[in-house]
C-alpha cells in the first residue's frame, strides 16, 4: 500500500475516509490496524467531530503539530471548506480527492516522495 486511497472503499479494506488516511499513517499515531480502525470508525460520512471531513480530521491527528498548515493546505484543495457537508454540497469535491489529499499534505510535512 501506498496511498491512503489504496484502501478508500476498496476491497477488502473498504475503510472511511478517516479510516482510510490514518491506517496509512497509522506508526505516526503509535497504534495498531485495529486500534486504528476501532478509533476513526465513526469518523467519516461526516460523523468526525464537529462534522470535519474525515480525511481532514485523521491528517490533524497524525500531525497536531501543524494543524494550521495542514487545515491551509487541505482548504486549498477544496475550495476553502472543512466540513464533509460543505465540500460535497458546496465544493463538489469527491471523498478520494480529499482523502487524496490529506495523504499529499501528510507525505509533504514528512518528506516522502512519490
Amino acid at each position: 500500500m501506498t496511498k491512503a486511497t489504496d484502501t478508500f472503499r476498496t476491497s477488502p479494506y473498504l475503510h472511511n475516509c478517516a479510516q482510510a488516511v490514518a491506517f496509512k499513517y497509522r506508526d505516526a499515531l503509535g497504534s495498531d490496524e485495529k486500534q486504528v480502525l476501532a478509533r476513526f470508525a465513526n469518523c467519516g460520512a461526516g460523523r468526525a467531530e464537529g462534522g470535519v471531513c474525515g480525511a481532514l480530521y485523521a491528517a490533524l491527528a497524525v500531525r497536531p503539530d501543524a494543524a494550521d498548515e495542514v487545515t491551509r493546505r487541505f482548504k486549498e484543495k477544496t475550495q476553502g471548506y472543512t466540513t464533509c457537508l460543505e465540500i460535497k454540497r458546496l465544493s463538489g469535491v469527491p471523498c478520494p480527492v480529499c482523502v487524496q489529499a490529506a495523504d499529499d499534505i501528510l507525505a509533504s510535512l514528512s518528506g516522502e516522495t512519490e
